[in-house]
């Protein structure tokens, strides 16, 4: 067994931790026998700047790593900072293939995911990659959900004729599973029913306040609201007027 394969299975001690950042990377690699890149990831693993002198010079072999990885891994590999490596870059002339991309902001909904599918089928609902789902989820601390069991056909019977959540929770797996599987057997997706507006319930809106009727036909203050001011239907005890856009833009 080589001294490369012995590095990758031998498990960090706290007194190599502890060298991490107190020399160059290449020398503590031939100290504690771990390559290179071992030691610059477990470095920026644990948040530890590298070692660079303030004047160390560039040599033709780091000038032609350049360009070949994102700014950010040559500045690991070379133990040197990335504005080091963007600025001597931008110097040769040496355009930069890999552009950063912006990560996306993380929602409510997108933590609500985690963990109701595995990470692979909650990246692909979500658009992220499978790493990271798999550190947003560590460090909210939401458990794995472990490898899927075969789906019987009665469950992907089922797909389909319910909302996923509610197939979710009458086979007992994640939300997101459900979708992942119901989008490969290309089964439409069945939102829930809603009430259609009768009559009778559409000639009360605007002959009392939205609360009562609210109470009277079972809906919530909200749709009663939304479907009054969606038909201009004025609460005959009020003076207001339902909200149109062009008149408040008349306004300005």
């Amino acid at each position: 067994m080589n001294s490369n394969s012995v590095s990758k299975c031998r498990r960090w001690t706290a007194e190599e931790d502890e060298m991490l950042g107190t020399v160059a990377d290449r020398i503590l690699g031939r100290r504690i026998k771990r390559t290179l890149n071992a030691i610059a990831l477990r470095r920026e693993k644990r948040g530890i700047p590298p070692v660079a002198p303030k004047h160390k010079a560039w040599r033709a072999a780091d000038d032609k790593i350049l360009g070949t990885r994102p700014d950010d891994q040559i500045a690991l590999l070379l133990g040197r900072t990335v504005h080091s490596v963007i600025h001597r870059r931008i110097r040769l002339g040496i355009a930069n293939r890999w552009p950063k991309k912006v990560q996306r902001p993380w929602t409510a909904e997108d933590n609500r995911l985690l963990g109701t599918g595995t990470d692979p089928e909650v990246a692909k609902i979500l658009g992220r990659s499978v790493t990271a789902v798999f550190q947003r989820r560590r460090k909210l601390g939401i458990k794995a959900v472990p490898h899927p069991k075969a789906w019987t056909k009665s469950e992907l019977a089922l797909l389909g004729t319910m909302p996923d959540r509610e197939v979710a929770r009458l086979i007992g797996r994640g939300p997101a599973t459900v979708s992942m599987t119901r989008r490969k057997m290309r089964r439409p997706y069945l939102k829930p029913a809603r009430k259609a507006w009768t009559r009778e319930e559409l000639s009360l809106l605007g002959q009392m306040p939205d609360r009562e009727v609210a109470r009277r036909i079972g809906r919530t203050i909200g749709t009663v609201r939304q479907a009054r001011f969606a038909r201009e239907i004025v609460y005959v005890a009020s003076n207001r007027f339902p909200f149109r856009a062009s008149k408040r833009a008349r306004q300005r």
